[in-house]
């Protein structure tokens, strides 16, 4: 069971140290773990994951925008930002 729990924490990109802390406590016993310490073994990241980047052309049209996109607890997040220069020949 302990290998399982291992492995559902390392799948969720926290550092298995966290399984480490869980074991400290007794039976009858809560562990309070500083929220620095979470922070460093990556189990909370305040709603901020990391944002995925990149260069999209849409369809049919000239042109190219820069997207970002992170999964927060408030659903997708999306940033897109484009830029047009004037036609120098015009």
């Amino acid at each position: 069971m302990s290998g399982t729990v291992v492995q559902y924490i390392s799948d969720m990109g926290v550092d298995p140290a966290l399984f480490t802390l869980m074991t400290e406590a007794g039976p009858s016993e809560i562990i309070r773990v500083p929220h620095d310490v979470l922070t460093k073994l990556n189990a909370v990241d305040n709603g901020e994951g990391p944002t995925v980047w990149s260069i999209e052309a849409p369809p049919n049209v000239n042109g190219m925008y820069l997207k970002g996109e992170r999964e927060t607890w408030r659903g997708m997040t999306n940033l897109c930002s484009s830029a047009s220069r004037k036609n120098p020949e015009r």
